[in-house]
């Protein structure tokens, strides 16, 4: 395997993971959210 190869998929794990990070920081205000309404109702 290339340096140039391994340095491509380096970089996309790392992207993979700071798009999952970023998707569990959504789901958890979503939640919030939503547990914030139903108290007010």
């Amino acid at each position: 395997m290339t340096e140039q190869a391994e340095f491509l998929r380096r970089r996309r794990r790392r992207n993979i993971a700071i798009m999952a990070v970023l998707l569990g920081l959504v789901v958890l205000f979503y939640f919030i959210a939503m547990a914030r309404m139903s108290q007010r109702a």
